[in-house]
């Protein structure tokens, strides 16, 4: 019963999966958190051999015109520079993880042939990204998403093949999303509060109980897809 009352964001599918992803890993291969930012993932990959990756100047406020992480704190990080021209050997990594990273770079294509390059034959890409995204974390910030025919392409031309892909939630899990931040669009505080109370008691319960019946939403409007590919 209260579970209808939980605002379900992108976060709440991601980390299940991605978690399940890297625990089926076998024990002792090369993985590349690229674009890690803060390693939440890290902790899932200690019978890895875990190398990290990113630029290395968000500083979780960005220029403040958009939506950002408050707190930001990277880390070691073993490759610092361009995710789409990593300073590694070629077929160097048994599997590369990129979580919520290629809506903020300004050469996502150009990202993927690099990944590519730098796994190994029968390598795993482990890819998330947003279909539909608000802007945040700028001015580090490109797409608002990808489609999965997207993902499809990508693989075909940098000799890969999508061995999965998977709908992080679906319209309803979207929309609730977007009306719980409605209220922080707010100025005045008693209409903030309302909102606030109207959406918790009202819509949200609503909201997650069509979502349990859902069926076909998601091939509509999705959080993101989560995706992994294979390379030949």
């Amino acid at each position: 019963m209260f579970d209808l009352f939980k605002i379900k964001n992108n976060v709440h599918f991601r980390n299940e999966w991605v978690e399940e992803k890297l625990k089926s890993i076998e024990s002792g291969l090369k993985i590349l958190d690229a674009g890690c930012g803060p390693q939440n993932y890290r902790k899932f990959c200690s019978h890895l051999e875990y190398k990290s990756q990113d630029f290395a100047q968000y500083d979780g406020q960005g220029d403040g015109n958009a939506l950002h992480n408050k707190e930001w704190k990277y880390g070691e990080i073993d490759y610092i520079g361009n995710i789409w021209d990593i300073a590694e050997e070629n077929n160097s990594f048994h599997v590369i993880l990129c979580t919520e990273v290629i809506e903020h770079i300004p050469y996502p294509n150009e990202t993927i042939k690099e990944f590519s390059r730098l796994l190994k034959p029968k390598g795993l890409l482990i890819i998330t990204a947003p279909f539909a995204s608000l802007p945040h974390m700028t001015p580090y910030y490109y797409y608002s998403g990808f489609y999965k025919q997207w993902y499809i392409d990508m693989a075909k031309d940098n000799n890969m093949e999508v061995v999965e892909i998977v709908e992080n939630g679906n319209a309803y899990d979207f929309v609730g999303q977007e009306l719980n931040r409605i209220p922080s669009y707010s100025s005045h505080k008693l209409v903030k509060l309302f909102l606030k109370i109207y959406f918790r008691i009202f819509t949200i319960p609503l909201l997650n109980f069509l979502s349990k019946q859902d069926t076909k939403s998601k091939e509509f409007l999705t959080f993101g897809y989560q995706v992994v590919m294979k390379k030949q």
